[in-house]
């Protein structure tokens, strides 16, 4: 009697272990989900983004950088736990193969949206060479709700 008592406490363990594991992995992926991917490009300089907590904030540029030697940078960094930035990259836009001579990229900084707040995030256009002033601005304002 005492062993099967226990075979049947240790099923019934098992069983709401699997549903606590199913749960959660159920209200992780809605939540993964719900969070939106917003793109910010130059033409929204000086705008507000409104995000939610997990949201992802992509600010990207387009232009030939990679053999013209401009570049964009941070300049102005989000308030720390408001954003919180991801892996840049460099895409090749449109047909051409990464690395020509002249073709276009998309650069891109993402950032997460975590907790509450507002920040803002600036980046300029800088030309080769150290000495160099930047040749263009952007900005961008995130209220993260």
């Amino acid at each position: 009697m005492p062993l099967r008592f226990l075979a049947a406490a240790r099923t019934q363990v098992g069983q709401r272990v699997l549903r606590t594991l199913a749960l959660t992995v159920g209200v992780m992926l809605v939540t993964a989900a719900l969070a939106i991917a917003a793109t910010v490009t130059v033409i929204h300089s000086g705008k507000h983004v409104r995000l939610r907590p997990g949201d992802t904030l992509r600010v990207q540029f387009t232009g030939s950088f990679a053999s013209t030697g401009y570049s964009w940078r941070v300049t102005s960094k989000p308030k720390s736990g408001v954003l919180e930035r991801l892996a840049s990259q460099v895409k090749p836009a449109g047909s051409c193969s990464a690395g020509t001579v002249g073709c276009p990229e998309h650069m891109i900084f993402r950032y997460r949206a975590e907790h509450a707040g507002s920040t803002r995030i600036g980046f300029r256009l800088f030309p080769p060479g150290a000495a160099s002033r930047p040749t263009s601005s952007f900005s961008v304002t995130v209220a993260v709700s």
